[in-house]
């Protein structure tokens, strides 16, 4: 008997950590997916700009850098007309008097993308999203195979146990005729 509550504690365990491991992968791979979803869209958008926008050499004329966010202008002509707008992104490798190429959108000037950088934070997001999503496959698939085992392991323990169960009762009445005395011998006299 004892044994078999170590077995139903081994197994109820065994599930616990099982189902712990999903609830983990599951939140790696919650954010790794959202991570690839949203490289998805930065792709989406990166290849619209580069066939709606027209592409132009500009110069990073400022960098602010702030506590809480940092962001990068560039100055451009077209038409003749100077004009200073904020990138996109900023990145730490950017410095002032850098040239870049920047794509504008021809209905609206000041609308720029700088396809480079765009190019970089979407692969970064590609890799963190594929990252986190093998993390988060790798312990989803070992909880899954717990629970399984456990699982049949359990179903394995009741069918051995009611077989165990008939093969004792059946044993009480094989060859006695005489049940009388619950198949325990000879009737007595």
């Amino acid at each position: 008997m004892a044994t078999s509550q170590n077995n139903n504690v081994v197994k109820v365990a065994g599930s616990v950590v099982g189902i712990a491991l999903m609830l983990f992968a599951g939140i790696f791979l919650f954010i790794g997916i959202i991570f690839l979803i949203l490289s998805a869209v930065f792709l989406e958008v990166n290849k619209f700009h580069a066939e709606n926008y027209i592409p132009t050499e500009a110069v990073i004329s400022e960098i602010r850098i702030c506590s809480d966010s940092s962001d990068a202008y560039a100055t451009y002509v077209i038409d003749g007309k100077k004009i200073k707008s904020k990138l996109d992104v900023y990145s730490s490798d950017m410095y002032e008097g850098q040239e870049i190429e920047i794509y504008y959108n021809p209905e609206n000037h000041s609308d720029i993308t700088y396809l480079e950088g765009m190019r970089i934070f979407t692969t970064v997001f590609s890799i963190i999203g594929a990252v986190l999503t093998v993390i988060g496959l790798i312990p989803l698939i070992i909880g899954i195979v717990i629970v399984v085992k456990c699982n049949k392991k359990a179903k394995a323990q009741v069918s051995m146990v009611s077989e165990m169960k008939a093969a004792d009762y059946s044993d009480r009445y094989t060859n006695n005729d005489d049940d009388r005395y619950g198949g325990l011998g000879e009737g007595i006299e």
